[in-house]
Formats: structure tokens, sequence, C-alpha cells
């Protein structure tokens, strides 16, 4: 059965794309640019542009049902922010496809941060403090001014870097909640501000089939782009109880379908796991999942298919993979701090061999991150920014 990958200039689409071709299964791959990396691959075989998702959600649902009939293919995968509107309109695309995606209600729920913090809080998993920036005034929130600084400013809906500025004082925090000067001149009620955490950051990786935990994957983030809190670049895999136990829990609760993946701090004090952002779609690190044996998207590929999957539950430790090129922008960050031109030579040039890997290097494959590449510094030099801004995105909020 051929199966239809969404956001193909994404690497999360490569991985899944690289993961079901090396199983001999047929992948036709789907984007809004010409230029998407998976449609160069050599596991790719077939691809179409559809409009979109943000801009034009009608129109792209209906060129996926069209151009996936004339591909034939009968498993729809999706990856990104796209698998928000599939989800949406997944009564009217299982008419013509296979698919395994959570509610849309669920998904909102769970990615609107004031919305999941509540949740949790119901359910009795630790997260951080927070303060809806819609409040008329930071004395709603006594907290605030007894907190430990830096604070952290983010939109309610969002991942990685995104829209995220730190704030290093109280007056700070007032000067920007009384005369707002917020990321991309959003309104007050797209964020809210979230007490900082101390302590590393774990990821839990799950699969859940009609509220049945299926399969899990858990990874300790090392690097990061931005160098202050983002995107992992350097991860290894690893386990903890604490953030296991609870996006289980959560999950359970909303009787999950799909995939679904949750960052965690653990306290430096307590131990104990925060729950920070809860992303309910395919995952940066999906391609360290599969090499550990959580084959994230084959299993996804199975549980559309055949309706249920065998557990996936058990994973080794100390696996490493790196995120090629976020690894040369977070060095390039490194390198120009004072006084850290060396320290950034050795940290980033270190590999550690046979357990270290890479999410969008693959020798076997060697177009599809030239292409990644070339459109990233084509969009640098266009931007006059090593942050690259997406190709298209949402504007509003997903509701």
């Amino acid at each position: 059965m051929r199966v239809l990958i969404t956001n193909g200039q994404n690497r999360i689409a490569y991985a899944a794309l690289r993961s079901l071709g090396c199983r001999g299964i047929s992948v036709c791959a789907a984007d809004f640019i010409p230029w998407a990396m998976c449609f160069s691959s050599r596991y790719c075989q077939g691809h179409f542009r559809y409009p979109s998702p943000f801009r034009k959600p009608q129109e792209c649902i209906n060129s996926l049902i069209e151009n996936g009939r004339r591909q034939n293919c009968r498993i729809l995968l999706p990856i990104y922010e796209e698998t928000f509107l599939i989800a949406k309109y997944q009564d009217k695309l299982k008419s013509h496809f296979s698919l395994a995606v959570p509610e849309y209600e669920k998904m909102l729920m769970v990615h609107d941060k004031k919305r999941l913090y509540e949740l949790a809080q119901r359910l009795e998993i630790p997260t951080p403090r927070f303060a809806a920036l819609s409040a008329p005034h930071p004395s709603h929130y006594p907290w605030l001014e007894e907190a430990r600084y830096p604070l952290w400013l983010k939109p309610r809906q969002g991942g990685g870097a995104w829209a995220v500025v730190p704030m290093a004082s109280f007056e700070e925090l007032l000067r920007r909640w009384t005369r707002p000067d917020l990321p991309y001149g959003l309104p007050p009620d797209r964020f809210l501000v979230q007490e900082h955490v101390p302590g590393p950051i774990f990821c839990v990786a799950m699969l859940f089939c009609r509220g049945k935990l299926r399969a899990r994957f858990t990874y300790r983030q090392v690097r990061n782009y931005p160098l202050r809190g983002g995107v992992a670049t350097l991860r290894v895999s690893d386990r903890h109880q604490g953030a296991e136990s609870s996006l289980q829990r959560l999950l359970e609760a909303l009787e999950w379908h799909g995939v679904c993946q949750a960052d965690f701090a653990i306290d430096q004090e307590s131990g104990l796991a925060y729950l920070l952002d809860v992303n309910p779609r395919f995952w940066s690190a999906t391609h360290l999942a599969v090499i550990c044996g959580v084959d994230f998207p084959y299993l996804v590929y199975q549980l559309a298919a055949f309706g249920d999957i065998e557990p996936a539950l058990e994973h080794p430790i100390g696996i490493q993979s790196r995120w090629f090129w976020g690894e040369l922008r977070a060095f390039w960050e490194a390198f120009r701090q004072p006084g850290e031109r060396i320290k950034a030579l050795k940290t980033y040039s270190r590999i550690r061999g046979a357990d270290s890997h890479f999410d969008d290097l693959c020798l076997k494959d060697p177009l599809p991150p030239l292409i990644f590449f070339i459109d990233s510094l084509r969009r640098m030099l266009k931007q006059r920014s090593l942050t690259l801004r997406p190709h298209d995105s949402l504007d509003g909020v997903w509701e």
C-alpha cells in the first residue's frame, strides 16, 4: 500500500521517507514548495505539490485527495503542522485514505499551553507556574515578583524557539505587560509567561491506539539552536520514569490515538519532571527513535493499515543523533561569542563514532540534504539572517 507523506521539505518527513523506503514500502511525498528535499530522494517513488495548508486549507485537502488518488496512495502519513488540518478534515479524508491521527479538539487542547497546563494540573502532573498575558496586570499573579528569573515569554501555540523571549527581571516583564512589545506584533492573548525550571530537558514520544500505549521512546537534549533554548541539535537516547509516567497518564486521560511527543524539564533540586510542551505530531528527533528500533513512521503506517500493532516499549540507551544543519548554525552562534572559539571548535567537531548518527545526512541518498542546504542558503541570503522564517506559516491560531 503506497504511503503519502506530507511536508516533504522537512527533515522529519525525510526520516519517515527513509524509514519506510528502506523497508521496501512505496512512498509518495508532497509539499507546497517545488524544491522539497524529499522529492529528490532515492526512496521517493512520486511527488506533487499542494496549496499551502495555512493560506488555502480547503484547497490543500482537495489536492491531497485528488493527487493521492492519481498516485495510488492508500495511506496518509501527516508529518508536521499540517497534521492539525488533516485531523480537522479526517472524516472527509478517511473516505480516500487510511490514517491514524488524533482528534482535532484533543490536539488543540495539548497544543495550547494554557489549556495543557490546566489539564495537567487536574491530573496532578507537575508544570511550571504560568501567567496569561491577557490578564489586566501582573498583580493578578503575586508569584511573578518572587520568581527565579529569567522567565520565558512564550506563545500559547507554537514550537521550538518560535516567538520565545527570555525576560531577565520583573521590571522587563512589567514593561512588556503594560506596553506590549511582543514578537511579530502578535496580541497579548497569544502569549503566556512561564516559570523557568533549571535542569536537563528530557523528551518522551509515544504512540497510542485508541487510548492504549503501543510505543514509547525517551531521549535527552544535549545541545540546542538557538543556544539559549530551542530545537535540539544533538540528543541521546535515555529513560526517565517520571516523565514517561506523566505523558502516559495525560494521553490515557484523553484516549489518544496516534503519535505525540512532550518536553519535560527535570528540576535539578527536586528531580521532578515538569511538563513544558506537547507536540501532537511527529517531532524533530524522529530519526533517533528509528535508529534505536522504535520506528514510529513504520508503526504509524502499520496502525493505519491494520488497526493495531504489537507494543514497542524498550530501546537502547546512549545512542546519539545530530541535526547537521542545526549543528552548523549552533556552532556559528557559539563561535561568535567572545573567548569561546576554541571551545566551540572542540565541542562541535567531536563525533562519537558508531553510536552517533545524523538526521539529515545519508551517504546512500546524498541529494536531499544538498537540496535542503541550497534552499536554506538562498533564504538566508534573501532574509539576511541565520534564523530562517518558514516558507509559510499560520498567521492566526488553529481553532
